[in-house]
């Protein structure tokens, strides 16, 4: 009876345990060659959201569709304009070659929102406690948010939605933009107001 029991108790230890908690991440993709002059990946001019792949190398080296570009070894990003900058840098003196980059993923029960919505075939409509039924997501999500809302770049929804983190201090606070206001994990919630004239619009503001 020892042995089974413990056997029984080996198998329990060893059995994979969901997060009680599911959160946006950061992760850190380290870029040792430039693909065609770029990282491989096509981002979004907006919100540097990756949309797809220039070359089947990017993938290999981490990058996940829907991932928001943040920082460059430690430097934010600050847009379209800066990263051309910082990638002509580069492609002059390669020797600054291996790069870290720093970007915003969703976490979906240990899943990337492009593994829950193409690999797993779930629906967009479908909602959080469909995807991850033994976890509560962190707010302002709810188990009834659809993943329409959690994956927008993989929903085909505008880049601009989704959930966002502080540039300043990626992961330590979530909100969510969505039907052009802003929930914050207080409850609140604020406009989401477009500034400038930039086609697509790049600077936004709230209050």
């Amino acid at each position: 009876k020892s042995w089974k029991a413990a056997a029984v108790a080996a198998a329990v230890a060893t059995t994979p345990v969901p997060p009680a908690e599911a959160r946006p991440i950061v992760e850190y993709i380290r870029v040792h060659h430039l693909l065609g002059g770029s990282m491989g990946v096509r981002l979004t001019p907006d919100t540097l959201t990756v949309a797809g792949f220039t070359s089947a190398l990017a993938r290999d080296t981490g990058w996940r569709i829907g991932d928001r570009v943040l920082a460059m070894n430690n430097n934010i990003v600050q847009g379209t304009a800066d990263l051309d900058r910082k990638l002509q840098v580069l492609k002059k003196a390669p020797v600054g070659l291996p790069v870290s980059v720093m970007v915003l993923r969703m976490d979906v029960c240990g899943l990337s929102c492009w593994e829950v919505i193409k690999v797993q075939r779930r629906s967009c409509s479908s909602r959080w406690s469909d995807a991850c039924p033994l976890t509560t997501p962190e707010l302002p999500f709810k188990r009834a948010t659809p993943l329409s809302v959690v994956c927008p770049a993989e929903c085909g929804k505008s880049p601009i939605n989704g959930p966002w983190t502080h540039m300043l201090s990626p992961g330590t606070e979530l909100m969510v933009v969505e039907g052009g206001g802003i929930s914050w994990r207080s409850g609140r919630i604020t406009p989401l107001i477009s500034q400038g004239y930039e086609v697509p619009r790049r600077h936004y503001a709230t209050n």
